[in-house]
């Protein structure tokens, strides 16, 4: 049996399923156990950038948007020995943040006097 003795796998606990989603920037945490006998540690590969695992979750502000395929093992003693549990994988959706304004205009109405100082060109408008 290639699992941790009475643990059959790794199961959400909270967001409930795979996909998870989030965006650029906003806190998540996702929650998960083993069933049966608890793991003792585990192991993950495929974090997005921003987000970090403690012993049965993983949590952060993500930086980086796109689909992130997360890979989890529970162990049956500390440190990531002993038997295993099969893998989990997680699909973590990301989202791009907040975008900045788009100009779509250039400014009119602007007087730039060659060698003037930077402070003197004031009068421009957007529209």
């Amino acid at each position: 049996m290639h699992s941790v003795t009475g643990a059959t796998g790794v199961v959400p606990v909270q967001p409930s399923a795979s996909p998870s989603q989030t965006k650029v920037g906003e806190s998540f945490t996702w929650v998960f156990r083993t069933t049966g006998e608890k793991a003792k540690s585990y192991s993950f590969e495929g974090l997005p950038p921003g987000v970090t695992s403690a012993v049965s979750s993983i949590s952060g502000a993500p930086t980086t948007p796109g689909q992130y395929k997360v890979r989890i093992i529970g162990w049956e003693k500390s440190r990531q020995r002993g038997r295993k549990t099969p893998t989990y994988t997680l699909t973590l959706n990301i989202e791009g943040g907040a975008q900045p304004p788009e100009l779509t205009s250039q400014p009119i109405g602007g007087t730039f006097n060659e060698g003037a100082p930077h402070d003197a060109i004031r009068s421009s408008q957007w529209i």
